[in-house]
């Protein structure tokens, strides 16, 4: 379900979109990356051991090519943030969420 400022109700308690292009500069992807890509997160509970954020990684041609994933740091109810998950796969270039949770 679509929320406010093109957030996606995932379920639990979090909510989720794309990182706009304005927020980017919030997190930095390692220079070890091959690709970078930016999930903003609102959680609604606290998570007190962070939000885990699995995408699904893909080429530019749109084959599945594996998964990326980080859990981010303890978030309490009402927090925001940005966050960079990376791929160390060459060929990736395009991403889906796959699974966004709160975790504790």
């Amino acid at each position: 379900m679509q929320k406010a400022d093109g957030y996606e109700d995932m379920g639990n308690g979090v909510v989720v979109r794309w990182a706009k292009d304005s927020e980017k500069s919030e997190a930095k992807c390692p220079s070890y990356a091959e690709a970078c890509f930016k999930v903003a997160v609102q959680t609604n509970v606290t998570c007190s051991s962070g939000v885990y954020i699995e995408l699904q990684v893909k080429t530019s041609s749109g084959t599945i090519i594996g998964k990326a994933n980080e859990i981010t740091p303890a978030m309490r109810k009402g927090d925001r943030g940005v966050f960079a998950v990376v791929s160390a796969d060459k060929n990736a270039s395009r991403a889906n969420l796959a699974d966004i949770r709160c975790l504790g």
